[in-house]
């Protein structure tokens, strides 16, 4: 339903589904298991964005829920 492209790191791509998941995926090795990452939440993800303040984190907008801010998911 939804997808945003970090805003710095175009490699990698997030996503928000109506099946009330989210992921991310570097996309340079997209086949590889260990560089996608996915959350669970209870209600469809109807939007993802990237944290404008820090782009290590997004924010995930769910059709029960109104943004959740999700803890840093890359590491330096």
């Amino acid at each position: 339903q939804s997808i945003s492209w970090h805003p710095t790191e175009a490699q990698n791509l997030l996503s928000g589904s109506a099946d009330q998941s989210v992921c991310l995926v570097d996309c340079r090795q997209a086949a590889n298991a260990s560089n996608q990452h996915r959350w669970r939440f209870d209600a469809e993800v109807e939007r993802v964005t990237w944290n404008t303040f820090d782009s290590n984190q997004f924010l995930v907008d769910c059709e029960a829920i109104r943004m959740l801010h999700v803890p840093p998911c890359f590491s330096e």
